[in-house]
């Protein structure tokens, strides 16, 4: 079960990693690529938009340029700016003359032409038409006709119309004073109460007046009366239309360029005029459906357009929501930046086809999910039952059921592994019977050895008695008198023989006493002089030549003297045995065994060569493996190197090991030295 789940777990987890990135790869494209090109879009639309009020500027320019050259108007025009010259120059009368100027210039020649400029202003749905003189001073007014005499040349367009004697036109703001010259009503329509607004920029107290009273309108002065020459200008005809509350500018711009495309009851597609930062004119709606008059700028677009005289092209906060936006600053005829002009879309609509991509991949990963986990319990039986069992299989051997294997049959993949399992297990009794069978032949040699070391310690007890006394009566009978030399010379040779015999049943007694570990310092040199006795007796070491290199001045060790002799044994009775097997094919004689010791700086080495069979590359690394021979069954027990390899490492040492077959064996151990002074000081400081 266990298994069932990770390789569920797992596939869900690779199933969900690879439908979220490809979610995430999706949603960055709609981000970096779809969205960034509906900004794109939208930058345009910004100057599709200026290029239709442009086209509205100019319009009116055309209109006001018909007008002034129309024969009825330029007619009356010398009349009337005589009489307004006198009205003009009557500054310092009384106000009972100004009164009967202003009566003549409107019973007389003003009647002329009001008929026109009162047919021209409804005809072209002009806001403002206000004929002057050539100094600007106001003959006639359309819309309130009962205001006039007053000078209107302070207005910065009017100024460049007198300055350069044509026509000029563009847009600016008109004061709450000029309009009420206009009417009341003029006034009114213009008036826009300022609303509240999210992330507007905050202005001082003092400043932050609920109404706006000013207007922005397109205008357009054009002279009248122009001789050929250009050096006679008679009057001026001043026209405007005002934008605030008038919507049918953006309501073009919004027709024309985003079309009516609605969401949720709001327009995607949205234009806005402003006066300085509030909105005068706008398609954008309220939540309750209203258009958002009297709104403002967002802080961070006026720093932007208004201060700094730029596009400002991103996302921007419209009064309730966000939209893809593009700003622009609008100029008057002086470059001065008196307002904006924006465009933009709707965010929402845009975005919504990422949230349904979303929706979309979550619906298809859920049921990916729910794919796989079906078709994984359909699968599971055939593919992962014979995992599990496999498993039953090998927890019933470990816990001792020998006999547990793998029933079947199984698909192709399967069958094969069963098959190879239950060879396994096979191979794993085989294995085990002969390591038993092995084990129980090492611990009845084990036993007999150990047997033949009790032996061999009484024999030797037994040896040494008589040994004593041949050895006393050779000294008893050297010491008699009327001896020859060649008696002499015989005794001498019985008494170095038992002191030789002597020593090897010393030897023996060493090697076959069981003793707990007791570490002394040790001379080296000593152990193997003490080693070539046990062996020297050997028949085969005769066959063979032995040469011992020792050095002289041998550092000390600190060790186990038996575990030390042990180590060296086993080499050498190793290495004779290889050169008695190679004897089998070459002469023995050739044989040559060497031990020799060095000092190596605070080591101490010792090397042990023969001549022999070698051994072979492949079995090198197996060689200190515990019960590892490849000599012939019932001929050795695989434990010797094991024992010398322990016996090493229980004395901080390395051995090191190199051969070619056929060629001879060199193994080198290496154990660190002491110093006398230093074993004492670590004795005594050792705990009782």
């Amino acid at each position: 079960m266990l298994i069932r789940r990770k390789l569920l777990l797992s596939f869900i987890i690779v199933v969900i990693s690879l439908y979220v990135f490809l979610a995430l790869m999706t949603v960055i494209y709609f981000d970096k690529i779809y969205l960034n090109e509906v900004q794109t879009r939208v930058s345009l639309d910004l100057n599709s938009a200026r290029s239709l009020y442009s086209n509205s500027i100019n319009e009116l320019d055309q209109i006001i340029n018909l007008l002034s050259f129309e024969r009825n108007i330029s007619a009356g025009v010398p009349n009337v700016a005589h009489n307004a010259d006198n009205a003009d120059n009557a500054d310092n009368a009384d106000n009972t003359d100004k009164a009967d100027n202003a009566k003549h210039i409107e019973h007389n020649d003003i009647l002329y032409i009001k008929k026109y400029l009162d047919l021209y202003r409804k005809k072209f749905s002009l806001d403002i038409l206000t004929l002057t003189d050539a100094s600007g001073n106001v003959l006639y007014r359309a819309h309130n006709p009962q205001k006039y005499g007053d000078n209107i040349s302070g207005l910065s367009i009017f100024q460049r119309a007198i300055k350069e004697k044509s026509s000029i036109s563009g847009s600016m703001i008109i004061s709450k004073n000029f309009l009420q010259n206009d009417g009341k009503d003029v006034l009114e329509r213009a008036r826009i109460k300022i609303i509240p607004t999210k992330m507007a920029k905050q202005v001082p107290t003092n400043e932050n007046n609920s109404l706006e009273e000013r207007a922005l309108a397109i205008a357009a002065v054009s002279p009248v009366g122009v001789d050929y020459k250009k050096t006679v200008v008679k009057g001026h005809l001043f026209a405007a239309r005002i934008i605030n509350n008038a919507n049918q500018l953006v309501d073009k711009i919004k027709d024309q360029i985003f079309q009516d495309d609605v969401f949720q009851g709001k327009n995607v597609g949205t234009a806005t005029i402003f006066l300085n930062d509030v909105r005068v004119a706008t398609n954008v709606v309220r939540d309750d459906g209203s258009r958002a008059l009297g709104s403002r700028l967002s802080e961070r677009v006026y720093d932007k357009v208004l201060l700094a005289g730029e596009k400002w092209i991103g996302e921007a906060f419209v009064y309730n929501d966000y939209y893809f936006s593009a700003y622009g600053p609008i100029r008057d005829v002086n470059n001065k930046i008196i307002g904006a002009l924006y465009v933009g879309l709707l965010k929402t609509p845009f975005v919504s086809p990422e949230r349904r991509l979303i929706v979309i991949f979550s619906a298809i990963l859920f049921a990916v999910i729910i794919i796989t986990i079906v078709s994984y319990y359909f699968t599971a039986k055939s593919i992962l039952r014979p995992i599990e069992e496999i498993i039953e299989v090998i927890k019933k051997v470990v816990a001792g059921e020998r006999n547990a294997r793998l029933s079947g049959p199984y698909k192709k993949d399967f069958e094969t592994l069963s098959v190879t399992i239950n060879k396994m297990l096979d191979a794993f009794d085989r294995r085990e019977f002969e390591l038993k069978e092995s084990t129980n032949a090492q611990l009845s040699r084990s036993e007999k050895l150990a047997s033949i070391g009790r032996l061999a310690a009484g024999v030797a007890h037994e040896v040494n008695n008589p040994l004593t006394g041949v050895m006393t009566f050779a000294h008893l009978l050297k010491e008699k008198e009327h001896m020859n030399d060649e008696d002499r010379a015989d005794l001498e040779i019985i008494i170095r023989e038992t002191l030789r015999v002597r020593e090897i049943t010393r030897g023996l007694l060493d090697f076959s006493r069981q003793s707990p570990s007791n570490k002394e310092i040790l001379d080296l040199n000593s152990v193997v002089d003490q080693v070539k006795l046990l062996v020297h007796g050997q028949k085969d070491f005769k066959k063979i030549k032995f040469n011992c290199h020792l050095e002289k001045n041998l550092q000390k060790m600190v060790g186990d003297k038996n575990q030390i002799q042990q180590v060296m044994l086993n080499l050498i009775l190793n290495a004779l045995e290889s050169m008695v097997e190679k004897g089998e094919h070459h002469r023995v004689q050739d044989g040559m065994l060497t031990v020799m010791t060095t000092n190596r700086d605070d080591d101490i080495e010792i090397k042990i060569s023969d001549t022999g069979t070698g051994i072979k590359k492949d079995n090198l690394d197996k060689i200190f493996e515990p019960f590892y021979t490849t000599k012939p069954v019932g001929t050795g027990t695989g434990l010797g190197l094991s024992v010398v390899y322990g016996n090493i490492k229980k004395h901080a040492g390395k051995i090191r090991v190199d051969s070619e077959e056929n060629i001879g064996t060199t193994f080198t151990i290496t154990f660190p030295s002491v110093k006398e002074s230093e074993f004492n000081n670590e004795k005594h400081a050792m705990p009782m």
